[in-house]
């Protein structure tokens, strides 16, 4: 299991995540408190949960697939245009 963890991350980790960057938080902020370094018990949490491999490239992903499928409609290419 360990070597599928190295290749592929769990969805609900990606999605947890993917969260965070809606709410604006840059990827680094939210890496930082994926890992939670200094709580020994979350640590071991991602772990269990398939996070061994978790970086901060992986928050961006997620937040970039997130932007995608969910596009701002007031951006139009370079212009911005204002909703009525």
């Amino acid at each position: 299991m360990d070597d599928l963890d190295a290749i592929k991350r769990n969805q609900r980790i990606k999605d947890v995540v993917a969260a965070s960057v809606q709410d604006g938080f840059r990827p680094a902020e939210i890496a930082d408190a994926v890992k939670a370094s200094h709580r020994p018990e979350a640590t071991a949490e991602l772990t269990a949960a398939g996070g061994t491999y978790f970086e901060r490239q992986d928050v961006i992903n997620a937040g970039l697939k997130w932007k995608k499928l969910h596009p701002d409609h007031r951006f139009l290419g370079p212009r911005f245009q204002m909703l009525d």
